[in-house]
């Protein structure tokens, strides 16, 4: 099997190279990202440096049985504009590209913020929940993602002769995270309770991999969510982690977040609109991935975030 992977030198991407190369899986990997792979998977893959919006992706795409799209600018960005071309453009380049080229099988990430964070969300998702992370106005990543698996699922309508797969993941996090999400839990000095002790679920990063790589050798298709077994509530979270646990009047939430961007706790572009993903639950049902494909995650939502805490710790300790 011939596998073309976008942003191959992400989070993800790592992960994904990093299964498919341990576990010695027979496919033959050509991929694209703006930022060079690490060199223990140069030799794995058919490399080049290209924008998914590129109009030389449909030809370097050419003759692949399969496409999985991770590229999606994940970091709050200072260039929103830039941004929402890169994850829509780009996701709708791929695509076209992926039909032209008559691929078999397409595989998107999206993410479990595709819901959104309302108050009248329900406990444990399933894929059939309305879409509406576009509706929490302001937060750029749940706007541009939800865009995104709406943009997946029309294509997947239009083209009835293409397998496609959209993952829908947690909140990922293992030994190598380090992004704006991990700073926002574990940075901060008090775990800070916005309006009720609310569960979150994460997903070890190649539990993700090792999922989407089932993707590629299944013949199943549609939304699939994915999160690690249990929830972790964030009074659970800073006993793991050590640090007090506080409730924060609301009117008190936006200062707070302002005020830890100020003095570099938090990311400096991190939008108010994140808020609401710690006020209000997002978790997933993931019967679907569990029946279809067999995925068994193994490690479960506590392990996944003890891990990426011990890792982020030492990391730290070690920059010092």
């Amino acid at each position: 099997m011939e596998v073309f992977i976008t942003g191959v030198s992400g989070y993800i991407g790592k992960s994904i190279l990093k299964v498919l190369k341990d576990e010695n899986k027979k496919v033959s990997v050509r991929a694209i990202d703006i930022k060079e792979p690490p060199d223990e998977f140069r030799d794995f893959l058919s490399f080049q440096n290209l924008d998914v919006r590129s109009t030389d992706v449909e030809s370097f795409m050419k003759g692949v049985d399969a496409v999985i799209h991770l590229a999606f600018v994940l970091n709050p960005p200072r260039d929103r504009e830039s941004a929402r071309s890169i994850n829509i453009d780009g996701t709708r380049n791929i695509l076209l590209s992926a039909k032209k080229n008559k691929v078999k099988k397409v595989i998107v990430l999206t993410s479990a913020t595709v819901y959104g964070a309302h108050p009248d969300n329900p406990l444990f998702m399933k894929e059939d929940q309305p879409i509406r992370g576009d509706l929490n106005v302001g937060f750029w990543y749940s706007e541009d993602k939800a865009v995104q698996d709406r943009l997946v699922q029309a294509f997947a309508r239009e083209n009835e002769d293409i397998s496609v797969c959209i993952v829908r993941p947690v909140i990922v996090f293992g030994e190598n995270v380090e992004n704006y999400i991990a700073q926002g839990f574990f940075n901060p000095p008090i775990v800070s309770i916005l309006t009720k002790n609310i569960p979150f679920q994460f997903i070890h990063e190649l539990d993700v991999a090792k999922a989407i790589v089932m993707m590629l050798e299944d013949n199943a298709s549609g939304p699939f969510n994915l999160a690690g077994d249990g929830v972790v509530t964030l009074k659970r979270a800073a006993e793991i982690m050590g640090k007090p646990c506080m409730k924060i009047p609301s009117i008190l939430q936006a200062p707070l977040v302002n005020l830890m961007k100020k003095f570099g706790i938090l990311d400096p572009n991190t939008p108010i609109a994140i808020l609401d993903f710690f006020r209000y639950p997002w978790t997933l049902d993931t019967t679907r991935a569990r029946e279809v494909l067999g995925f068994r995650p193994k490690y479960s939502s506590e392990e996944t975030f003890s891990i990426a805490w011990k890792a982020y710790r030492a990391k730290k300790k070690t920059k010092k």
